[in-house]
């Protein structure tokens, strides 16, 4: 469980993510991603229909939104969190908030784990991210063939190790979040 709350604590990273540099820049790509409010599947497996994290946003105003995600924490455990995020040199920006997990919805099998009994491993997940807390993660996405890359900077420096393929899936497609 240790290693998926670190590979989960990089999703996070990404789903709560302007890029330093990137041939999105006037942020077209990603502003009508976001726009539209597509379900995004991260690090998709095609053949399994398997997603290590799914996404999508609700614009709350101008050049601002709401991020919602679902990110893999281990087998059959999820975490749904919401995160403000904004418009902000192509990229959608949002500070990295303790609060955003603690107040994240944690599942077991697709059940949701009473406040008192998710709050330890919530607390785990920041901990995990305890060196990104207060930083501002920005993310941006790329065309990749028929699919995108989502790509993220950290304080304003382009993380090319947090780079993943993204696959724009319905919700009736049958694919799930799993590590």
């Amino acid at each position: 469980m240790r290693r998926n709350i670190a590979l989960a604590a990089v999703a996070l990273a990404m789903a709560t993510a302007g890029p330093a540099h990137g041939q999105d820049s006037d942020g077209g790509i990603t502003l009508a991603l976001a726009d539209e409010g597509v379900l995004m599947c991260y690090r998709p497996n095609v053949r399994r229909k398997t997603c290590e994290s799914t996404g999508f946003f609700e614009r709350m105003g101008e050049g601002v939104y709401t991020s919602y995600d679902t990110l893999a924490l281990g087998v059959g455990i999820t975490l749904d969190m919401e995160s403000p995020m904004w418009l902000q040199n192509g990229a959608l920006c949002g500070p990295m908030r303790e609060q955003d997990v603690m107040t994240g919805t944690l599942r077991m099998n697709g059940q949701a784990v009473a406040p008192g009994l998710a709050r330890p491993v919530l607390y785990q997940v920041v901990q995990r991210l305890n060196s990104m807390i207060g930083q501002e993660i920005c993310a941006w996405f790329e065309p990749a063939g028929d699919d995108y890359v989502i790509k993220a900077s950290i304080d304003g420096e382009y993380q090319p190790e947090f780079d993943r393929p993204m696959k724009i899936i319905g919700a009736s497609d049958g694919y799930r979040v799993t590590p």
